[in-house]
């Protein structure tokens, strides 16, 4: 399936050609050349990737019973951020390669054993929330505290 027929679906898992140029590109058919449409469709892509975020900020709010669990993870809150960073990865990649057949991989794409599924958008689901949801925090912390500031002032 080439690019043009897959629509927005086939960049779901396209955040690093985004952020890395050309470099895990030819992982995923109809990528192997970088232009505006790929551009587009990997801008959109990153958006769904937000909303996996948003996905696992919500379960960690509902199983941890805390708001603002992300802020400080502790052992508890990083098992939430890894394993449903790691199901969800899996659940879109199942959908878009296997079911809707919305993008597919080039030889060159490390394959998740027994499932069929690209290693690499799984690994990037997976460790990235641990690295996103400090920095998140930090800045936000940055932002409290000078509200803060200029409220006592």
């Amino acid at each position: 399936m080439v690019m043009g027929n897959a629509g927005i679906g086939i960049c779901s898992r396209r955040r690093s050609e985004l952020s890395v140029g050309t470099g895990p590109a030819p992982l995923y058919v109809g990528m192997e050349i970088y232009n505006s449409a790929v551009f587009w469709h990997c801008f959109v892509a990153s958006l769904g990737d937000g909303l996996m975020v948003l996905l696992i900020v919500a379960a960690g709010w509902i199983i941890l019973h805390q708001q603002n669990w992300f802020q400080q993870p502790v052992v508890s809150g990083y098992f939430v951020m890894l394993t449903t960073g790691f199901f969800i990865a899996v659940m879109v990649e199942w959908l878009g390669v296997r079911i809707l057949r919305r993008w597919e991989y080039t030889e060159k794409m490390p394959m998740l054993p027994g499932l069929s599924i690209g290693l690499i958008p799984i690994a990037q689901m997976f460790f990235l929330p641990t690295v996103i949801f400090p920095i998140v925090a930090v800045l936000g912390s940055r932002k409290i505290w000078k509200s803060s500031k200029s409220i006592s002032s």
